[in-house]
């Protein structure tokens, strides 16, 4: 025990020099922000500064106090002069706040305008042009560590991994085929969002979300022809890996080749997780990462492999999950149970609660020395605001059944004949409890809802695995028709917003417009929203008009106007029709789409929906 914490020790001291530099404050900024303040006679207080973030709470005199966030990500509220800010806080229709609060938000974006927000944003360039530079160096870690606990293991261990290995490549191979003839691409994220999740990538820079995302695609989306072709290729190619990876938990934790098996085979046609796998999302991403965790980490407990490699195996779990947390907080809570697996790999169960000790604490201390800052900085800005309400009050309305439930799963440890059964019980219950006290996206659309809810997979499957064990093999067939309804349910959830079909169309219609294209449409209406995927250099320019912006077309070259569905709204009616008013335009192509709403309380309609591409003459 003593030499497996002296390494992990080690590593976490190498590691946590390099996470500090995810996190700054400084004399600059507060200059910064005390010059502002007294030019525009509006209190101002820095309340956070994580890496390329920074979070200001805005005192007007006749108004609640309120914070904002500064960055340069795509996709805020309001863009100045290369900066993103962002009101913190449910802000429905900003034009109907009180006037001393929009004021003093003007007032924060005027001294954007006037000077640099180097100082505040903790870099010493002009960064409206120029991405921040992200490398995937926790990700190459993790796999440097899990390549290193094959490598330390017995002889005929590592050999059955590398035969393992061309199994799973294999199995991916088919998955991957499957998938892309059978599952179109389809954007993801809510509100339209989806292809702003591209160009973070591009920028590195996902603002208070954290740099996982971009430190996993950058390299790949950084200078490419079309960056969402790219990015979409990688995270087909670590989804289609998710099914064996679950057939090899499945099998580290005890279950029959067939029931091992079936558990792959639900996940490989899952309706979720095929259109996860075909998109931008980071639940995909995330999965993906918890997944390759959930593989090693009964390797933790196997008493035929060494204790470097069983250290080793430890520590690439830790990193996996780590990168998993720093692509999006909405990782945490499917991350939390995960130890749970080492738990139920162990021979013994008093074993396994050693185990389990060491390897949770194993992946805490990596996670302090990675995550700690971007977390804390989460919590403190506009995420934090929006999910910290709805998860405490999850926590007291659900919590007491969660912990009932948990209570009497681990009261079966003391009846003897149950015992066999009582660890995977025990790890579901608390799986399932951790789903239902963590959801704070039980409001979203089902899919999304769904989606996340896919994050415990990894852990459901090795519980459900090590139960067929303690079951009669004929048991073990009523696991199909389960798994067949799940796959049924699934696909009910499933559903194409409006914003995510006309996304699709513009990957059509981006293909066929000339060189040098520019293209305007309406990227926000209040809190709406409709990004569209036209990052990268050989794509038209995109020019995105917000809800108090001036589009700025050049003169040169061929222009295009897009009439999106947002044209359709209250809030972005009266924009298109100004716009409209004052060019020249010719109808190019058209396509009339279904009103879906991808977020339950902003409605849209009436349906159909006409969204068209017209050329500016």
């Amino acid at each position: 025990m003593i030499t497996r914490w002296l390494a992990v020790l080690s590593f976490v001291i190498l590691l946590s020099g390099r996470a500090r530099a995810d996190t700054r404050c400084g004399a600059p900024a507060d200059e910064w922000l005390r010059a502002c303040a007294s030019e525009s006679r509006v209190a101002m207080k820095l309340v956070d500064c994580p890496a390329a973030v920074a979070v200001v709470e805005l005192a007007p005199e006749a108004a609640a106090p309120f914070r904002v966030e500064l960055s340069r990500k795509p996709g805020a509220f309001r863009v100045e002069s290369g900066v993103g800010l962002s009101p913190i806080g449910d802000f429905p229709d900003w034009a109907k706040e009180p006037a001393e609060r929009r004021a003093a938000f003007d007032a924060l974006t005027a001294c954007v305008k006037a000077r640099s927000a180097a100082p505040l944003l903790g870099d010493d360039v002009d960064r409206s042009t120029a991405a921040t530079r992200r490398r995937p160096w926790v990700l190459l870690s993790a796999l440097v560590a899990a390549a290193a606990a094959v490598a330390f293991s017995r002889k005929a261990r590592a050999r059955r991994a590398l035969v393992a290995s061309g199994a799973a490549l294999a199995a991916a191979l088919v998955v991957f085929v499957a998938r892309r003839a059978l599952v179109p691409v389809q954007f993801f994220h809510q509100n339209g969002q989806g292809p702003l999740w591209i160009a973070f990538a591009a920028a590195g820079d996902a603002g208070s979300y954290g740099p996982g995302y971009p430190e996993i695609f950058q390299w790949l989306v950084s200078g490419a022809a079309r960056a969402d072709r790219a990015l979409l290729l990688a995270q087909e190619i670590g989804a289609a890996f998710v099914p064996a990876l679950v057939f090899s938990v499945a099998r580290q934790v005890g279950a029959r080749p067939a029931v091992a098996a079936l558990l792959g085979t639900a996940v490989a046609v899952d309706p979720i997780l095929s259109r996860l796998a075909r998109s931008e999302s980071y639940f995909a991403t995330i999965l993906t990462l918890l997944t390759a965790a959930a593989t090693l980490l009964p390797l933790t407990a196997d008493r035929g492999v060494r204790t470097p490699a069983r250290v080793l195996a430890a520590i690439a779990a830790a990193l996996f999950v780590a990168q998993a947390a720093r692509v999006h907080p909405l990782a945490w809570v499917p991350a939390a149970p995960l130890p749970l697996i080492a738990f139920l790999a162990a021979d013994r169960p008093r074993r396994g609660v050693s185990v389990l000790a060491w390897v949770t604490l194993t992946i805490l201390a990596i996670l302090a020395a990675l995550v700690l800052p971007t977390m804390l900085a989460a919590l403190r800005g506009r995420l934090g605001e929006e999910f910290m309400p709805a998860a405490i009050e999850l926590a007291r309305r659900r919590g007491p059944f969660a912990l009932g439930a948990v209570a009497l799963a681990a009261a079966l440890f003391a009846v003897r004949r149950a015992q066999p059964a009582a660890r995977p019980v025990f790890a579901l219950a608390v799986a399932l409890s951790a789903a239902s006290m963590g959801n704070v996206l039980r409001n979203d659309a089902a899919m999304i809802d769904a989606a996340w809810l896919h994050g415990f997979v990894p852990v459901i499957a090795a519980a459900i695995a090590a139960l067929s064990t303690a079951t009669p093999s004929r048991a073990s067939i009523a696991l199909a028709p389960i798994l067949l309804l799940h796959v049924l349910h699934d696909a009910r959830s499933l559903s194409l917003p409006t914003d995510a079909a006309e996304q699709a169309f513009c990957l059509e219609w981006r293909e066929r417009l000339p060189p040098g294209a520019q293209v305007a449409w309406l990227e926000r209406a209040g809190a709406r929203v409709l990004a569209l995927p036209l990052d990268g250099h050989a794509l038209p320019r995109a020019v995105r008009i917000q809800d108090d912006a001036t589009p700025t077309l050049a003169k040169d070259g061929p222009r295009f106007w897009y009439r999106g569905s947002l044209c359709e709204t209250p809030e972005g009616a009266p924009r298109c029709t100004a716009f409209e008013r004052s060019h020249r335009l010719r109808p190019i192509e058209s396509r009339t789409l279904p009103a879906v709403a991808s977020l339950p309380w902003l409605p849209i309609g009436p349906s159909p929906i006409t969204v068209q591409l017209y050329a500016i003459e």
